[in-house]
């Protein structure tokens, strides 16, 4: 399938040569399907992949994948990773989603970004910055004024960015192009779409641990061999005992000469801009103007905009606005349909806050200010004592009424990502004994130092030690077994017609509901969804759950109510889902074209070094 698409390279490349003479209204109707990949690339790829990966490729790092002569690099990896831990909310613990899979994933994701690059580059698709500038202006999403903040913040220019959002679109324009015209036989979709929209009726039996009694006994010889093989579950993750130093509030005073001079300083900050109240008439574009006297008899028709600041009215109407006087009309301002005309009906005069409304306010940011010099001034002085040697005890005990002193032992990376954050705990984590404590700030300014005192590995307790704990998931798992084991016991009979559904208790019913629907009741894969849909009435199938299992009976199968809408929007979705499918064969193709190599071993390296700090 690849190649042959690559062999219509040429006609794709003569249509996208003359690109650059396209109008920038005609680019932008054919492509405004991009603007979620564009507000997607601003939101992910540079924000949560970060921009360590677009900038320098770490040349000193393993490469993790080859393309080519490119190289993937194994920092571009991490920086990813650390990005995606961030994210994690507090509430999940990461090593539950931190896994082997999720970083193949991560270099799956670079690996086809930089081919489809690669191959855009070679079929010579490019999107002409002028081009690229309109389009971006007419995306909803787009703030410029975040982007720039953005740009600041990451050291990055206008130029770069732009090319990194050039390239995305190029990218997808080149997936557009090479499969937007893939869709399934009208048969098959038929088909497809007839058998997701067919509604039925079931009965759903739950069995539980009420079920099947759990195992009474089992010898010391299956456990030991049960722990042996399940060496991972019963593991304890890493832990750090540590002291930490917290740098405390230091105790301000703020003078009234100091409000005084503050106030006097920064008088512009409490002024308030002249306002104006403004009301405005909308009438037809060929009727004709008002006299003012008539404007006057009119002023019930006129809508009252409020009270409005000059930077409130966009240029040029603010500027004709704060130029007429109180209780004055302007000239019509037309545009295509309508002509509007503005009334100013009171000016209020720009005004300074006297000193005592503000006192307060200004009080508080002086003091602010004095907080977060003398916080600094601390913990400089703690960092260089620290350096020279004393220990955290030594300074706890000179210096009261700066520090408090805590000890903590014990604590997993989790715990102490929800407490500090995931860069804190990861800098905690790879602080090793011995090593002089660093000052560490939190999202509130507060500065802390570590001194880590002891490190316990990952290990798991000796069986000896948790026996007991070893019995109780091995007997739980058992039930959980024998319980699943029933229920294709029970799906079995049913289809074979040696058991009822009267025999059943507490069935559960689903009335009228479509594959979909009936996907999100029970927890559905796949598979499962296509065994429930070849099933007649009165057939059953077992669905293992988490706690036990479940067994699903078809009561009735409804007539297929035909709804065009519905059936289109379906196989819309269908083709979608195809159409993923044959990108994913086409990178697949370009995956051998470059000579893509993913080196497993680095994988486990990264696997094991962030695996240690979050289990």
């Amino acid at each position: 399938m690849g190649y042959n698409k690559l062999n219509s390279s040429k006609v794709l490349r003569g249509n996208m040569a003359n690109q650059e003479n396209y109008s920038q209204e005609n680019y932008r109707k054919k492509n405004t399907f991009l603007a979620k990949i564009v507000i997607g690339l601003i939101l992910v790829a540079f924000m949560f992949t970060g921009i360590q990966s677009y900038l320098a490729s770490g040349e000193k790092s393993p490469a993790i994948a080859e393309i080519g002569s490119i190289k993937i690099r194994q920092s571009q990896i991490e920086n990813t990773l650390k990005r995606y831990l961030a994210e994690i909310p507090s509430n999940i613990d990461p090593s539950l989603v931190f896994t082997k899979k999720l970083i193949k994933k991560i270099i799956e994701d670079e690996v086809n970004t930089t081919l489809l690059t690669l191959e855009s580059e070679k079929l010579n698709l490019t999107v002409p910055e002028v081009v690229l500038k309109s389009y971006l202006r007419s995306v909803p999403d787009f703030q410029p004024q975040q982007i720039k903040q953005y740009l600041q913040r990451t050291n990055q220019n206008e130029k770069f960015f732009l090319s990194k959002v050039a390239k995305e679109l190029v990218r997808n324009q080149l997936i557009l192009a090479l499969f937007s015209g893939i869709s399934l036989p009208q048969n098959l979709l038929k088909i497809l779409s007839q058998s997701q929209l067919t509604k039925r009726d079931l009965s759903v039996m739950t069995l539980s641990n009420s079920d099947i009694k759990k195992p009474k006994s089992v010898s010391t010889e299956q456990l030991k061999e049960y722990y042996a093989n399940n060496l991972t579950q019963f593991e304890i993750p890493e832990q750090r005992t540590f002291n930490m130093l917290k740098i405390k509030k230091p105790d301000v005073n703020v003078t009234e000469q100091e409000i005084d001079e503050y106030y006097q300083n920064n008088i512009k900050q409490f002024t308030l801009p002249e306002q104006r109240e403004v009301a405005v008439l909308s009438i037809a574009k060929d009727q004709a103007t008002p006299m003012e006297q008539e404007l006057r008899e009119m002023t019930d028709n006129f809508i009252t905009l409020g009270t409005v600041s000059r930077t409130m009215i966009e240029e040029p109407t603010g500027s004709m606005v704060f130029e007429l006087k109180e209780n004055t009309f302007s000239e019509p301002i037309k545009n295509e349909d309508t002509q509007k005309i503005y009334w100013v009906k009171k000016i209020l005069p720009s005004k300074t806050k006297k000193l005592k409304q503000v006192e307060k306010q200004i009080k508080q940011i002086l003091a602010a200010e004095k907080i977060n010099k003398q916080k600094k001034l601390r913990a400089q002085e703690i960092d260089d004592r620290i350096a020279s040697g004393e220990s955290f005890s030594e300074i706890a005990k000179k210096s009261p009424k700066y520090v408090t002193f805590t000890s903590s032992k014990n604590q997993t990376f989790a715990q102490l990502k929800a407490e500090f954050g995931v860069d804190k705990a990861i800098r905690i984590f790879r602080q090793n004994v011995g090593e002089d404590g660093q000052i560490y700030y939190d999202e509130n300014k507060n500065a802390y130092a570590f001194e880590i005192t002891k490190i316990t590995p990952k290990h798991a307790p000796p069986f000896e030690k948790i026996a007991k704990r070893v019995e109780e998931k091995y007997l739980n798992e058992q039930q959980i077994k024998s319980i699943q084991q029933r229920a294709e016991e029970v799906a079995s009979a049913i289809n074979s017609g040696t058991f009822t559904k009267n025999k059943a208790r507490d069935l559960e019913k689903i009335k009228k509901n479509n594959l979909s629907e009936t996907s999100k009741k029970l927890g559905l894969t796949s598979e499962q969804l296509i065994l429930l849909s070849k099933l007649k009435k009165n057939q059953a199938m077992s669905i293992n759950t988490p706690s036990g299992a479940k067994v699903v009976i078809v009561d009735k199968i409804w007539p297929l109510e035909e709804n065009p809408k519905e059936m289109k929007l379906l196989n819309e979705g269908i083709n979608s889902f195809v159409n993923q499918n044959y990108v994913k064969s086409y990178l697949d193709y370009l995956k051998k074209k470059y000579d893509v190599v993913i080196k497993d071993d680095v994988i486990t390296k990264i696997h094991e070094q962030f695996a240690s700090n979050i289990s």
